[in-house]
């Protein structure tokens, strides 16, 4: 039987990027023992990234309990999104050890 291949709609495409391209990684060392949380902050829409960055940063730590945080992804979602969607954040977090980088020559 025959297929005929047709153009995603405007909305099909965004969907399609989305889902398939929208990601980025990132890591950090942390130390032996560390306790630590992955959390997502939603920011208001007149912060400025990454430049407000540093006074989120010592807001957050100035909360009892937490000793440091380091940007790992930022970003920014859509004005709009197809009919009968939504916009979910899926956070992968492992743990690794991994060698450490071999030490840059002096300049």
């Amino acid at each position: 039987m025959a297929q005929t291949l047709t153009e995603p709609t405007a909305d099909e495409k965004q969907k399609l990027v989305y889902n398939r391209k929208m990601r980025r990684g990132s890591t950090q060392a942390i130390d032996p023992s560390q306790k630590f949380a992955v959390c997502l902050l939603k920011l208001a829409p007149a912060v400025n990234q990454p430049g407000d960055y540093a006074a989120l940063k010592g807001a957050i730590v100035a909360v009892p309990g937490i000793q440091d945080i380091d940007l790992l992804v930022d970003g920014v979602t859509p004005a709009s999104i197809p009919e009968n969607t939504q916009l979910r954040v899926v956070v992968e977090a492992q743990i690794r050890i991994d060698d450490l980088p071999p030490e840059e020559p002096l300049p």
